[in-house]
Order: structure tokens, then sequence, then C-alpha cells
């Protein structure tokens, strides 16, 4: 009976125990950083969003800029919508974000409420953000000016 005992090869029940600790605190780790990567990667995509959505609107608004002498910007958060001098008029923003325009031009930077007529140059910042995460925006500074073609 005691040669059996001499040669058992086997794991103690405290080396299972201390394996399973370290292998947990390593999975804790791991996962800990995996999360914060996934929500890095959520945020930085938002962003981008943002970004994308702000360009866009700036792009069209200068595009309609040089190719009209005059029309009214009507703003009151969603939608953002032009009116041409013929009474046409074109919706701009995209009803999963919120706008908001500020006057530049002063200094100081005045909420536009309701609507601005252009037809010369108009400085403004654009905020934006998405309606279901408010707390996230993004916010552009330009300024929509005519070309002197003479």
């Amino acid at each position: 009976m005691q040669k059996s005992l001499k040669h058992q090869n086997g794991l103690t029940l405290i080396e299972v125990l201390a394996t399973l600790a370290i292998l947990s605190t390593l999975l804790v780790i791991i996962w800990g950083v995996l999360l914060n990567g996934f929500n890095y990667s959520k945020k930085a995509q938002e962003t981008v969003l943002l970004q994308q959505e702000a360009n866009l609107i700036v792009t069209k608004l200068t595009n309609i800029h040089q190719t009209y002498d005059s029309y009214t910007i009507m703003f009151n958060q969603n939608p953002i919508k032009v009116i041409f001098p013929d009474h046409k008029e074109e919706i701009i923003s995209n009803p999963e974000f919120r706008y908001s325009f500020y006057d530049t031009s002063t200094g100081t930077d005045q909420l536009l409420n309701q609507s601005v007529h252009l037809s010369d140059t108009l400085s403004f910042k654009l905020v934006i953000s998405p309606t279901d995460n408010p707390e996230l925006i993004y916010e552009i500074r330009t300024t929509l000016s005519k070309l002197d073609v003479n």
C-alpha cells in the first residue's frame, strides 16, 4: 500500500485553486480592456458620424450660397429648411440629429432662433447632437461668402 502512495502524479486542491484564481484574475483584466475598447470605438464612431453630418450640412449650405443670389434658412432645431426665391423648399437636415445655429459675425455667439435671409456673408457656428444622445455634441465654425468673379 505504501508503494502505491509514493508514485501518485496529480494536482493538489491548493494547486487547482491557485490556478483558478490566477486565470480568473487574467480573464477579468482582459474583459475590462476589451469592454473599454468597445466603448471607445462606439464613441469614436458616433463622433465621426456627427462630423460627417456637420460637414454635409455646411457643404449643402455652401453650394446653395454660391448658386443663389438670395435665400432663407429656416431652423427650429429640426428640420433645417432652405427657401429659395422661387418659393421652392429644400430640407437639408437629418431627423436623427438636433441642430443649433449661432451667428458669430459680431464676436459673440448669438443663437439664431427662427430664420435668416441671406444674400451676402454669414459667419456661424453649427452645433449638432444626436437625438438619442444629446450629451454628445459636435460644433463647427464657418463662414458662407460669395466669390467675387469680377
